[in-house]
């Protein structure tokens, strides 16, 4: 992995190379911080970073992504309302459709629009298990895309990510025994659920009487 890093180092050059260590810099510090706040105003930093990353290395739909990702944390730090969260993650991936229309790029679009979806629905948990669990769903999906362009800042990333969060939800169910893991009826619910709320989150901003003095309810 490091002799990887320093090939894409040099061969891409020092522009990608300084925002890729930049962003994996800050998925190694923010799990460690201990306030809510300056772990997402670090996750923000380094997810602005990769968006640079990513547009410098020519891969513009997984910058998209970060972008998204960034109002999706900001919006779910900001606004206490679940119901307007789920909202603006709803039209997040509304523009990441446009976003990979746009920049269509084959496998690799396809493979990084499936990530940040998953990311999308890791960040409406109301559980933190859920959140790790669709987290790890999402690896493999955004390993493939970075194995395909070859952004080994990015694998270094996916390496932390799924053996952070893989050995979290171990832990969990060895202590906790929560549900179970990677079983078909898990999906189903998961996936019932989730598009229930959505619905409800889109009826209700679509309807005349929501008024933004909700969301510091």
């Amino acid at each position: 992995m490091i002799a990887g890093i320093a090939a894409s180092t040099s061969s891409s050059g020092i522009g990608p190379a300084l925002f890729g260590s930049l962003g994996v810099a800050a998925v190694i510090v923010w799990p460690r911080l201990r306030t809510y706040q300056s772990a997402v105003a670090v996750q923000c930093a380094g997810a602005a970073a990769f968006a640079v990353y990513f547009a410098l290395s020519g891969t513009s739909t997984a910058a998209a992504s970060c972008i998204i990702a960034i109002a999706q944390l900001l919006t779910a730090s900001l606004v206490r309302d679940r119901r307007v969260v789920i909202c603006v993650c709803a039209v997040s991936l509304s523009c990441l459709g446009l976003v990979a229309a746009w920049t269509w790029s084959g496998i690799p679009t396809v493979l990084a629009s499936i990530g940040c979806i998953l990311g999308t629905l890791a960040r409406v948990q109301g559980s933190t298990y859920r959140m790790k669990l669709w987290f790890l769903i999402a690896a493999p999906f955004w390993l493939a895309h970075n194995v395909l362009t070859v952004s080994m800042f990015a694998l270094a990333v996916d390496a932390v990510s799924i053996t952070s969060n893989g050995s979290s939800i171990a832990r969990s169910r060895a202590t906790a025994g929560d549900i179970a893991f990677a079983s078909t009826p898990f999906f189903v619910r998961e996936i019932y659920r989730i598009g229930e709320e959505f619905w409800q989150a889109a009826r209700m901003c679509a309807s005349s009487s929501y008024s933004p003095r909700f969301a510091a309810a």
